[in-house]
């Protein structure tokens, strides 16, 4: 996960300090506990509105661990599909993207991250769909957030919930 904000950034963009914590809440309205990394250096980012297209893309698993968390088998094709999707030199030329984290729960994971233009990503996405040889599902949502109003959600559960928290180094692979 550490070498995500570097494979993103490109010369001359604005890109926080890295501050990656990977986290375990439970929330009222999920059943699952969510595990999740986030970058919490965007917590007061001051550049929100260059880039106010948030993608949140959601893949799911074909088998859970029982918890809603991903088998290690599950986790290794999890990982393999983003890297797939998202970890590619075209993707990364589409848009100026802004990695925020992933969060895995109830059979699913999401992937998050802020854009700056989100035509090609869509086209991009759609092809991709279209293909139906990929190694799981996804679904994806694209919305205008202009105040990152999603990843404040995010932030402000970890605040209010006392997440179970530990830094990069800690955790294998990020979840």
């Amino acid at each position: 996960m550490g070498l995500i904000k570097n494979i993103f950034q490109k010369k001359g963009e604005r890109f926080p300090k890295s501050n990656l914590v990977t986290f375990v809440i439970q929330r009222d309205d999920v059943a699952t506990p969510i595990v999740g990394s986030v970058d919490t250096a965007y917590r007061d980012y001051p550049y929100k509105t260059e880039v106010p297209w948030l993608l949140n893309i959601t893949v799911k698993m074909e088998k859970d661990n029982g918890v809603g968390g991903p088998t290690d088998k599950e986790s290794e094709i999890l990982n393999r599909f983003e890297d797939f999707l998202i970890h590619t030199k075209r993707f990364r030329t589409l848009a100026r993207i802004h990695w925020i984290g992933r969060l895995t729960y109830g059979g699913v994971r999401d992937l998050m991250m802020y854009m700056d233009n989100p035509e090609p990503i869509h086209a991009y996405l759609q092809e991709i769909i279209e293909k139906e040889d990929h190694l799981r599902s996804f679904e994806y949502e694209i919305v205008k957030d202009v105040s990152w109003e999603s990843l404040g959600a995010i932030l402000s559960d970890i605040d209010k919930r006392g997440a179970i928290m530990c830094d990069e180094s800690d955790s294998k692979d990020g979840e």
